[in-house]
Parts: structure tokens; C-alpha cells; sequence
């Protein structure tokens, strides 16, 4: 019964009074009540057995707000007469306070008691309809955030007889006599959310939202029309209120390395009134927002302008893993020198105004070779990799006592930019042992570092490889609420950060380039801010695998990660803005107080004349120039290769040497790709599912060669342990042991392209099969840019630019150019050699665009 049918009759009436409430309106109200209750017996309510779980006090008081003792006398009126269940307000958002009444229930879940799916229409003026497709979007929304909510109108009607209200802005506006509204259920659900029925079931993220047990004949009432408030679901240990909204706009102007002189407290974790937990720096409050660029995918004239891009599209820290198999690749010798600086790269960030996070591992993952593992640690056995065993944490300690000391003055209390430093990596998913966690902590603290520990992990693995002392952080491709949830109830007084928002996906030969939508990142990400979540995103900017340092998988099959890392980020492969970049600048361009920095100029690229091939190398016409070979009775993997101080290989291929006098059936375990030859000539292939192949009758002895790649240790899961390359065990043809292997390491480093230079190249004829080098010249012009080598008439090999490694190609895909960064350019010519395996091709093209995918 509305109040203006009850009382309008009566002139001396005063609707929702003005005056106190002893005049007319009050005595009113209680006859009313009175009058309901008898019709409405209590046995109707949930406590009596009814479906009445909620009654509302008024609706929208705080729109009309006259007296502020009158919600207070209708809710006393409704408790004296009997109502037992729970008591709620409605209101819109501005009118909140006004309307509302103190209920002493603390913390409250969230209701939305009016969701309005459309407005009402009046006479004269055009239909008012609804947007389908917002709908579902608020409504997965909402389920996603764990709010009720209440459609109002789920179902219309009519507006019967003379009952039809009225509006009154400008001018007076009857509602017409149809109530209808489209009923919320639009013929095309919004992506993640299915509906059958809405009083059935609702599906988000494939989990059922609704719990049929708890209906009264399938049904509950709430007895009118209500909004917000309290208790109506009981507290639990996760509180909706966990996800509050982030009012304020960030403001971080005076919180850069470069303003930050005077430090006492670094990055840390408090907890407001409401509960409300968030990081602080120098004990302002702050908020991460981080990307990944490694310093060890981008060239390091290119450093500033990444990070430049980073802090102009509104970040403040930037993160990097620390690859432990690239800075020693020999046991004991340590590389910090040019694109692996990591002392100048992080120094670098702290003068353009970046905080650091740094995730030194030992294992990092990263989708390198062995995860980040370097690949001596495999000539030892009984080593069990990422666990306390005492081989292992022997080689981490002298790793460790090595890298943190230069580590230690780039840490914030120690005038550095780096906030918080990451324990391990991933351990979750791997969790092996329960106390190599503890040991990898304690190893860092004893070091002296002394910033905010982290770990990381998916929603799967978070238990496992969470350690006490360190605040756990997530990983995850969307936002998804049951992994807040669970995070929250493993630190209720820590702040959520999500390590890594990943931004795309890597890539593997012969399979599709992965990518994601701007305006899903963009979604993402303004949830993230709108709650207040620190994140990271990985990657903003993914580099290049130059070289041999790519890792792979291994599932159902052995799939290596291809050269590129794009990763489908906010920067491409090259540095270049992409659409995911302005939309995300854009976004938090309005998150923030005052404007971002200018944008930098994009890289410059350049295609250049076609690179003809002059002269060409056979692959076994440089044996002569390599360094001694390995003379073994039986052959080794390339880890354990008694070369680089007893380190074995790390990358590349091997070439395995012996002479066999008959044909028959050759039995050979290779990883993970091998071709095999008589002599120069090739008679077949051999990879981890190819064990064996037929060599045909032959008259003399003649030499069994068999070259085999390494084509990227697997970086992720327990198969880490047994990733030896090369030949791994004994090589046999009809069932009898070959013996006497003479044995070369084709590595491919620098010095072994100055060992080339002297070797007898030839004219390159126009057509040649089989493994060999092949040399052109490339003119930069006076002033080198960027381009990308296409390599599409070429079938597989590795590109090498005076000297350097621009990594594999492979005919297979999706890759199909190579990113040849300017810096490397000479100005004039530029020496170009390609290690082709199978066949020649013709020429090398250059590009100003790249090209990731068929």
C-alpha cells in the first residue's frame, strides 16, 4: 500500500512530516501496521517457519529527509509489532547516510536492493528500454564481488485502475498505464555467465553461484523493497568488504627514488580503521604498479627507452627476474658485463624515478632454459634441483654470496630503488620440500637483505609455496574473485598484490601466436585500481630470446618457446607502442593526480636491400677450426662434457664422431633433435620419440656422425631434473656398443665466429642440403635502425649479426622474423652469417614490421 493512496484523502494528513511527528501522520502509520499484521500473520516470517527473510524500513528516506527522528519511529513501530527478521534502508548512492540507521551490525556484506534493469515510462514522451548487454555485464560483475542484488522490476505488470503515479521535474509527468519492463534475462548472456533459470542456477567461472538447498520451496521473500545492509548473510572469515572501493586518485609525485632522500621505513603493510589492509612506503600510503621488462631480452642501448615507456604510460616500479644459468654459465666465473648489468640496469630505473622489484630466484622460470637453472648443476646426480639436497644448496649459497652483495646497496634503506625483493619463484606448483622455502628466506636475510620478502604463485600453489615471513602474492590471467578470497583468508592483515597479470602468452614452434584483447587488459587492470590491488603486469614489455636462452615444455610432447617473447605485451617484441599501451595510459592517465610524463618517440625501424648470399661454409669443413674435441670411449651429454672448467655446455649443438665398418639397425637416445650422417651425407633424423633408424649396407668403414641441438631445457615442473641434452646413453647398431667418440662443441659464441672468419669459405652455389654456414653483407646505411630479418625462404637455423646470436627460426612457425635491434648495426656493412640445417635459401630480407604468426 503506498503512502500517498493511504493518506490522501485526509487534508490534514502530512506526508512523511515535516512538523514532529504527533500531528497526524504518525497515529496513521500504527493503525496501518496494525491493520497489515492482522492480514500478514507473524508465522509468515523465517523465523516462523515463513519465507520472510527481510523487511524494509520506508524507501529512499534519504532523497526526502525531513526528520530525522521518523525512520527511527517506523523501525520502532515495525520491532513493537513483532518483526523478528532482519531491517533494512534503501537508498541511492548520494542519499546513503541520510536514510540510513545506525544498526550496530559492524562490517556488512553488500545488497543491491534496486538494480534497475529499466526506467518507467510517461505519457507523451519516448519508450524508455534497457541495454541487454550491460545488464549482464553489472550482473556478472556482481556475482564476481559476491553482492546480492534485486531487480527492480523483474516483472512489471500494470499500473491497474487509477494507481499510476506521477513525476514532477519541469513539468508534471504521469506514468502510463503499462509497468512493463523487458524481463533481465537478454537473448545473448554476457561471456563466463550461463543462465537456465534464474531461480535454478547461475554459473560463474564454471562454479554455481546459487545453492538450491537453501530455497523455501525454491523461493525467499523480501517483504518490500530494500537496498543495502547489514547481516542478511552471517559474517564469515572473508568479508565482502575485503574488495572495498579504492577512492582516492594515486599520487606518488613525492614518492620516487628521486625525491625519497631521507628513509627509515621501506615498503611495508598497514591496516586502516575499516580494516582495510595496504602497502605504505616511507609510511605513505602506496600502490604497486609494476611491469615486467628482463634486462637480459632487451639490448641495453634500449633500457631507458623501455623504461621510459613504462613510466609514461603511469607505473612506478618496474620487476626483473635474475637469470642465475646466464650470469654463471661456467661453475665459479660470473658474467655482470653489458646486456646482463644488472647493477646498472637497476641504477638506471632509480634515476628515471622507478622503484625495483627483484626476483633473483634461484629458480625463476621465465620460460628459459631450465628456468633460470644453470645447466652444470645436472652433471651431479645426486643433486636433487629446488630442494635442500646439499649439492644443490651448496651451489646456491656460493651463487647467492656472489650476487646479493651487489645487491645490498641498491636496496631502498640503503638509498636504492629496490622495495621488495621475491623468494624464489612459483615453489607451489613444484613444492618438493617443505623446508627449501624456509632455507631460501633464511639464505637472503642472512646476506643482509632487509626489504619486504615476497613470494609467488597461482591460486593452486599458493599454500605450498607460501613461508612465513614473506607476503604471499598471486599470479593470474583475469580477475577472479575465489582467488582474493583465498588469499585473504591465508594473510586477513596483508594487502592483496598480484605478481603477475599476465598480459598475453609466450609462444611455441609450430603451434598459434597467442594473444589477448586490449579491452579485457584494460577491464582487468581498472578492477585492480578500483579496488585498490597492487599488481604487476608480466609482460609489460617481453623482449627477445636472443641466442640459445629460450626454454620449453614438455607435456605430451617436447615444445621449445620460440625467439621471440612478445609475449603479446603492453610493448611489442621491439619496443613499439601497441593498443593494449594507450588504453591502459589512458586509464590510469585518469586514476592519477596531476598528468603523465610525455610519451617518448617511437624507435625508429628501416628495410634494408636484400642480403644476397656470397660465400658458404659446409658444417664439417670447420671441424679443423674449432677448439680440441673430446676424445670419450662412450658418449656424454653436453652438461657433462669435461670443457668450460669441467661445466660441460650450456647451449648449442654437439657433434658426436665415430667410425663403424656395416649397416644395420642404429639405436640412439637423443635430446632432442639429432641428424645423422655417413660421411657428409645424411641419412636420417633421430629426435626423443625417433630411437632408432636403418644405416644401409656400406663396403668400407666409414665415419657415423650425429649432430644434435639442444633446442631449450624445459623451464617449469619436476622434469627440470633429468633435461640433459646431447646423446644420454649408450650408442648401439644390431644391439653392439659403438665405442671411441670423438666429440665437438658447437656453442656458437663470439669467439667461435673469430675462429670462423679464418676457415676456407667458398662461393655459395645455388642450391645446397645439409648443415652449413653462409655469409652476406648488410649495408645500414650512416644511421642503423631496427629492422626484422625475414627468413622465409629458409627452412631452420640461427642468425648470427656480427657475431651476435639473434636466435632460432624454424619454417614451422608462428615466428617468421627475427628482431635485429639498431644498436647492433655498424653504420656501412654488417657481417651476416646464417647456420643453416637442411637447406639452403636464397637471400635475407628486412622488414620495418614483424611477423609472429602465419
Amino acid at each position: 500500500m503506498a503512502s500517498h493512496a493511504l493518506f490522501i484523502a485526509d487534508p490534514s494528513t502530512i506526508i512523511r512530516p515535516k512538523i514532529p511527528l504527533a500531528i497526524a501522520y504518525a497515529p496513521l502509520t500504527l493503525i496501518y501496521f496494525v491493520t497489515l499484521w492482522e492480514v500478514l500473520p507473524h508465522l509468515d516470517q523465517y523465523r516462523r517457519g515463513g519465507p520472510i527473510i527481510a523487511v524494509q524500513i520506508e524507501n529512499e528516506y534519504g532523497s526526502y529527509y525531513m526528520d530525522k527522528k521518523y525512520m527511527a519511529y517506523v523501525k520502532m513501530a515495525l520491532v513493537s509489532r513483532g518483526i523478528s527478521e532482519l531491517l533494512m534502508t534503501a537508498d541511492d548512492g548520494l542519499n546513503l547516510r541520510k536514510g540510513h540507521l545506525k544498526n550496530g551490525m559492524g562490517i556488512s556484506p553488500i545488497l543491491m536492493m534496486v538494480y534497475t534493469t529499466k526506467s518507467f515510462d510517461t505519457w507523451g514522451y519516448l519508450r524508455n528500454f534497457g541495454d541487454p548487454q550491460m545488464l549482464m555485464k553489472d550482473v556478472h560483475e556482481m556475482f564476481i564481488l559476491g553482492f546480492s542484488f534485486n531487480f527492480y522490476m523483474f516483472h512489471g505488470g500494470t499500473n491497474f485502475g487509477f494507481i499510476g503515479g506521477a513525476q514532477s521535474s519541469n513539468r508534471y509527468l504521469p506514468v502510463v498505464t503499462s509497468y512493463d519492463v523487458p524481463p533481465p534475462v537478454p537473448p545473448y548472456p554476457a561471456e563466463g555467465l550461463h543462465v537456465d533459470s534464474w531461480l535454478d542456477s547461475a554459473v560463474v567461472d564454471g562454479e554455481e553461484v546459487f545453492c538450491k538447498c537453501l530455497s523455501w520451496k525454491r523461493m525467499m521473500a523480501l517483504f518490500f523493497l530494500p537496498l543495502v545492509l547489514s547481516g542478511l548473510a552471517p559474517l564469515s572469515e572473508y568479508r565482502d568488504d575485503m574488495l572495498k572501493l579504492s577512492a582516492a586518485r594515486f599520487s606518488w609525485s613525492h614518492l620516487t627514488p628521486l625525491k625519497l632522500k631521507d628513509r627509515s621505513v621501506g615498503l611495508s603493510t598497514d591496516i586502516n580503521a575499516q580494516g582495510k589492509a595496504y602497502f605504505t612506503l616511507e609510511g605513505h600510503k602506496f600502490m604497486i604498479v609494476g611491469g615486467s621488462i628482463h634486462y637480459f631480452r632487451v639490448p641495453r642501448e634500449y633500457w631507458k627507452d623501455r623504461l621510459l615507456k613504462l613510466q609514461a604510460c603511469g607505473f612506478n616500479t618496474v620487476t626483473t627476474y635474475i637469470p642465475w644459468n646466464l650470469h654463471e654459465q661456467e661453475r665459479g666465473t660470473f658474467d655482470f658485463s653489458e646486456i646482463l648489468d644488472l647493477e646498472a640496469y637497476v641504477s638506471l630505473a632509480a634515476s628515471l624515478g622507478l622503484w625495483v622489484i627483484l626476483r633473483p630466484g634461484p629458480y625463476i622460470c621465465a620460460e628459459v632454459d631450465l628456468g633460470g637453472l644453470p645447466s652444470w648443476l645436472l652433471r651431479y646426480p645426486e643433486s636433487q634441483l629446488r630442494t635442500t639436497s646439499h649439492e644443490f644448496l651448496e651451489a646456491v649459497d656460493k651463487y647467492f654470496d656472489h650476487l646479493i652483495p651487489r645487491i645490498l646497496p641498491l636496496q631502498y634503506l640503503h638509498g636504492g630503488p629496490v622495495i621488495a625483493i621475491q623468494i624464489e619463484n612459483e615453489y607451489g606448483s613444484f613444492g618438493k620440500d617443505k623446508d627449501y622455502m624456509e632455507y631460501i628466506k633464511e639464505a637472503m636475510l642472512k646476506r643482509g637483505i632487509v626489504e619486504l620478502l615476497l613470494t609467488s604463485d597461482d591460486h593452486e600453489g599458493i599454500q605450498i609455496g607460501s613461508v612465513k615471513g614473506a607476503l604471499t602474492t598471486i599470479n593470474m590471467q583475469s580477475f577472479v574473485r575465489e582467488s582474493f578470497i583465498q588469499l585473504h583468508q591465508m594473510q586477513s592483515d596483508k594487502p592483496f598484490m598480484v605478481m603477475e597479470y599476465w598480459t598475453g602468452w609466450y609462444d611455441t614452434w609450430g603451434k598459434k601466436h597467442n594473444v589477448k584483447s586490449a579491452d579485457e587488459i584494460r577491464y582487468t587492470v581498472s578492477r585492480f585500481i578500483k579496488y585498490g590491488i597492487s599488481f604487476n603486469m608480466y609482460m609489460f614489455h617481453g623482449g627477445t630470446n636472443f641466442g640459445f636462452i629460450n626454454g620449453a615444455l614438455h607435456y605430451s610432447e617436447h615444445l621449445s618457446v620460440v625467439t621471440s617473447y612478445d609475449y603479446d605485451a603492453v610493448l611489442t617484441e621491439a619496443g613499439d607502442y601497441t593498443e593494449k599501451y594507450f588504453k591502459l595510459r589512458k586509464l590510469l592517465a585518469s586514476a592519477s593526480v596531476g598528468s603523465l610524463p610525455r610519451l617518448p618517440h617511437p624507435t625508429p625501424k628501416a628495410v634494408y636491400a636484400p642480403v644476397g648470399i656470397i660465400f658458404y661454409l659446409p658444417l664439417f669443413d670447420i671441424l679443423p677450426y674449432l677448439n680440441k674435441p673430446v676424445m670419450l670411449h662412450t658418449p656424454v651429454t653436453m652438461e657433462n662434457l669435461p670443457i668450460n672448467n669441467n661445466s660441460g655446455q650450456p647451449f648449442g649443438l654437439v657433434l658426436y664422431e665415430t667410425s663403424i665398418c656395416g649397416g644395420g639397425n642404429l639405436y640412439a637416445s637423443v635430446h632432442d633433435s639429432a641428424q645423422v650422417f655417413l660421411n657428409d651425407t645424411s641419412i636420417g633424423h633421430l629426435d626423443e620419440n625417433t630411437y632408432d633408424l636403418t644405416i644401409p649396407k656400406i663396403q668400407d668403414c666409414q665415419l657415423l656422425r650425429i649432430l644434435v641441438e639442444n633446442q631449450g631445457r624445459i623451464n617449469y615442473s619436476w622434469k627440470i631434473q633429468n633435461e640433459r641434452k646431447g646423446l644420454d646413453e649408450d650408442v648401439t647398431i644390431n644391439g653392439t656398443l659403438l665405442k671411441n667418440f670423438t666429440i665437438y662443441s658447437l656453442d656458437m659464441k663470439m669467439s667461435f665466429f673469430k675462429r670462423l672468419r679464418s676457415a676456407p669459405w667458398e662461393v655459395a652455389p645455388e642450391h645446397y642440403v645439409g648443415p652449413a654456414f653462409y655469409w652476406g653483407i648488410l649495408n645500414a646505411g650512416s644511421s642503423p635502425k631496427d629492422t626484422f630479418l625475414d627468413l622465409s625462404n629458409w627452412h631452420y637455423g640461427f642468425v648470427f649479426v656480427n657475431g651476435r646470436n639473434l636466435g632460432r627460426y624454424q619454417d614451422i612457425g608462428p615466428q617468421r622474423t627475427l628482431y635485429l635491434p639498431g644498436p647492433w648495426l655498424h653504420p656501412g656493412d654488417n657481417e651476416i652469417v646464417v647456420f643453416e640445417k637442411k637447406k639452403k635459401g636464397f637471400y635475407v630480407q628486412s622488414k620495418n614490421k614483424p611477423q609472429l604468426q602465419y
